[in-house]
């Protein structure tokens, strides 16, 4: 079914840009990909951080359905609470 609405010509022009752009073939260029020893580092501390924010955002654990969340309190909102997390 045809919009009632259709997208202007140079809108249309922008989004095939950019997809052709993301479609570029992986051999071209870009960063090297991660060695072993760099890759397990950067998983570890992606576990890291998604560990402390499901034990420190208990709603994210919730809503985001994960099995171990905390649900025995509520999430920090005072300042200090705020702050820790983020200098963290």
């Amino acid at each position: 079914m045809l919009s009632r609405y259709p997208m202007p010509a140079g809108t249309a022009l922008v989004i095939t840009l950019v997809l052709a752009a993301c479609a570029a073939p992986h051999g071209s260029s870009g960063a090297a990909p991660a060695g072993g020893d760099d890759a397990r580092r950067l998983d570890a501390l992606a576990d890291e951080y998604f560990a402390a924010l499901v034990q420190t955002y208990p709603s994210f654990g919730l809503f985001s359905g994960i099995p171990d969340a905390p649900l025995d309190r509520l999430d920090p909102n005072s300042l200090p609470d705020v702050r820790r997390w983020q200098a963290r």
